[in-house]
């Protein structure tokens, strides 16, 4: 599918045909413009059943929404509606504040399962237009989000270092896997409306969790998107199986001839940067957390890549619009994925933070980066096509390091 037009916001075929839509609409615009207080899911139900079309009120309550979402985007000189599922992740935060701050999307929504001042509050007050009620594992709790939607990013899926619960498939697969069909089913079910999805995939869905094992180099292998993750079990690094597991059904999903929108996938490697909450639940900022309050004497080489949680934002954010149609953009298997990866290992993160007069008086633990062997990413793909400038890992580590500070994730040096 080639770039997406959106000119025009799509009206969808909610009753009979296109005729009823029009003459219903009309109505509604009527009524509305005279002040009058219209029950659009009994004037959807009402409308059809004169026609001699018996329509569940269900799904009239979402497919006038739908419409109402329509009329929102003409009214606002047809800019698109955009929604990123998480909103109150780590990346998915900072998708929606490059997404506002654009001012080429009449809307800016995100879902959450709950709204809380303390969970969502700082998207509220960018603009964002956040909806509670949307858990990756209830079906269809999505529909009432994407409602009018021309893009859905899909950044919500679990990341931790050690298994939810202990239970990898319900920690792991479950949410990744069935979440993201999910999503996908929502959209596909909002009559056309969306014609792209971004989904955050992984890194881990790419690289092998034993590369030396890779018949094309071993470790010294360069991944590309043309790569697979094929060596990872329920019992063997299971975040890993989750995340290529959940891509390729996204894959196949959109690969259905009833399946109207495309697909865009980006692959981040370990994310760093600066957060834009006081929130701890990410993985990412409990680690950078670790670095710097004395929770730990010694910490990990960093052997996998890392990038600035800003370049993963921005890759979302472009790849709504770029042309996939584009020669060279996909790999072998026409698919469009993208790496992210600043940096590749060895790394050792504390480096940057020892050389900063504020944090080296930080009580950093012990890193020993002798005999770590890097696995090494090409993201000439972003580069290229998505126009990403890559942060190096100074800059990833002291933004990141000055944000947990300024909202009292980390106290302060004295």
């Amino acid at each position: 599918m080639s770039k997406p037009s959106c000119s025009v916001p799509y009206i969808p075929p909610l009753l009979k045909d296109v005729a009823q839509v029009v003459r219903l609409a009309a109505t509604l615009g009527k009524k509305t413009a005279a002040g009058g207080k219209v029950d659009i899911c009994a004037a959807a139900v009402k409308n059809a059943a004169a026609e001699g079309v018996a329509m569940d009120p269900k799904k009239a309550a979402f497919t006038l929404g739908y419409l109402a979402g329509a009329r929102y985007a003409m009214r606002t000189q047809a800019k698109p509606i955009v929604c990123v599922t998480g909103g109150s992740g780590y990346i998915a935060g900072h998708v929606c504040k490059i997404l506002v701050e654009s001012g080429n999307f009449s809307q800016v929504r995100a879902t959450t399962r709950r709204k809380s001042p303390e969970k969502t509050g700082f998207l509220e007050e960018m603009g964002v237009h956040v909806f509670a009620g949307c858990d990756l594992m209830v079906e269809g709790s999505f529909l009432k989000a994407f409602a009018g939607c021309t893009f859905v990013i899909h950044c919500a899926s679990p990341f931790q270092f050690r298994t939810p619960g202990g239970d990898a498939q319900k920690g792991f697969v479950d949410p990744a896997l069935k979440g993201t069909l999910n999503v996908l089913n929502c959209a596909k079910n909002c009559y056309g409306s969306v014609k792209r999805v971004v989904l955050t995939s992984s890194c881990a869905a790419i690289s092998w969790g034993d590369a030396s094992k890779h018949p094309d180099g071993g470790k010294g292998h360069v991944w590309t998107e043309d790569d697979w993750q094929e060596d990872c079990t329920l019992t063997s690094s299971p975040y890993r199986l989750s995340k290529r597991l959940a891509e390729q059904a996204a894959w196949k999903f959109v690969g259905a001839a009833d399946v109207d929108f495309d697909l865009a996938v980006i692959c981040p490697a370990f994310v760093l940067g600066p957060v834009l909450s006081p929130r701890l639940d990410a993985a990412s900022v409990k680690h950078m957390k670790t670095l710097l309050d004395g929770s730990a004497q010694k910490t990990m080489t960093v052997t996998f890549g890392t990038v600035d949680v800003r370049d993963v934002a921005q890759a979302h954010v472009n790849a709504i619009g770029v042309d996939l149609g584009t020669r060279g953009l996909k790999n072998k298997l026409g698919q469009a994925r993208f790496i992210l990866s600043g940096c590749v290992g060895p790394l050792d993160l504390t480096a940057p933070l020892r050389a900063d007069a504020v944090f080296s008086k930080y009580p950093l633990p012990a890193v020993n980066v002798e005999g770590a062997e890097g696995t090494k990413y090409s993201h000439a793909r972003a580069e290229k096509f998505l126009g990403i400038r890559f942060r190096d890992l100074k800059t990833q580590m002291i933004d990141g390091a000055r944000s947990l500070v300024e909202y009292g994730i980390v106290k302060a040096a004295k």
